[in-house]
């Protein structure tokens, strides 16, 4: 049986707004009580040097579903990051936001799926120019990683929107990991021409991982855990995948700032506190950043969960930088 060639990567480039909303869409967030709510939302300070990168999965399912997205546009509203990586985009939610007042602060990346997928949201007034590729992962669900390649005041920096294969799927998530790496390293690289260009500032990787670093996917089902998520898992720890294909490139934001010991939750996907969660018992940290180690993690200075309510499943997750 003859092979099936591999996908080929497909690279778009900002160059015109995109085109208004398609009129056959039937679900819309233009209202005019939507659009007051979203003008009534003040700008944060704005302070030199330091970055902001958002990151959702904002679910696709359909309850509650024009709520939340309502509420995760006012959310990237009251955050405006300089970066927004959001997985599980359904196409007519792309459209909606290119109609909304997030169009005219963000360069949003053309969708890439007919179904559901990636969406980057590059703040304008961050960058002179930005590029969207695509990079196509082996999966069954249609997931894929969508790059972002960035120049402005700050510097190159690459952002990487990564959306890994759901539940009991580890060996395709590994595919998936070394796939991204792949892709990711010859940015990582020093060219050896002395006039070549200089590696980014900043390479991050951040989305839906959809596997935790203490726990392996359904571990809740199979034995009940201490409180202090030591028992140990009834199969090997999926996050050894972390460790041994992208370590020593890059680094877990969380775990690198050592945010378990300031006493705050470490979950992103949390039954027993986000009523979207079906699963009570599935306590989760699915959604990560690793930030390149030899650009960018001497910046890093603090990453937190944002838990506002009914938006999705998953929690947001925010990273700071302060570039000097």
């Amino acid at each position: 049986m003859a092979s099936t060639p591999p996908p080929t990567k497909r690279s778009r480039t900002v160059a015109v707004p995109p085109p208004p909303p398609s009129k056959r869409s039937v679900l819309t967030l233009i209202t005019k009580e939507n659009l007051a709510l979203w003008a009534g939302i003040p700008a944060p300070l704005s302070l030199p040097g330091v970055l902001t990168v958002l990151s959702y999965n904002v679910w696709m399912g359909h309850e509650n579903l024009l709520v939340r997205h309502r509420n995760l546009v006012s959310v990237v509203l009251e955050h405006r990051p300089e970066a927004v990586m959001l997985q599980e985009v359904l196409p007519w939610f792309a459209e909606n936001l290119r109609a909304s007042p997030l169009s005219e602060e963000y360069h949003i990346s053309p969708t890439q799926a007919a179904e559901y997928g990636n969406l980057t949201l590059i703040r304008k007034e961050f960058v002179h120019s930005v590029r969207f590729e695509d990079i196509p992962l082996t999966t069954n669900m249609g997931r894929s990683c969508l790059l972002s390649t960035i120049e402005g005041s700050l510097g190159t920096m690459i952002f990487a929107n990564m959306h890994f294969e759901s539940m009991d799927s580890e060996a395709l998530r590994k595919t998936q990991l070394r796939e991204v790496k792949a892709a990711i390293l010859p940015n990582l690289k020093k060219s050896d021409d002395e006039d070549g260009p200089l590696p980014p500032r900043l390479v991050l990787l951040g989305g839906d991982f959809n596997f935790d670093d203490r726990k392996t996917w359904g571990d809740w089902a199979r034995s009940p855990f201490a409180e202090d998520d030591s028992a140990a898992s009834s199969r090997p720890l999926e996050n050894v995948n972390i460790e041994t294909i992208m370590h020593p490139d890059f680094a877990d934001a969380w775990l690198h700032l050592d945010k378990d010991s300031k006493g705050v939750s470490r979950y992103t996907f949390d039954g027993e506190r986000n009523p979207n969660v079906s699963e009570k018992r599935e306590q989760m940290r699915y959604d990560r950043f690793l930030v390149s180690r030899c650009a960018g993690v001497e910046s890093l200075e603090d990453v937190e969960i944002l838990t506002p309510p009914d938006v999705s499943d998953h929690f947001g997750l925010k990273v700071i930088f302060r570039f000097r």
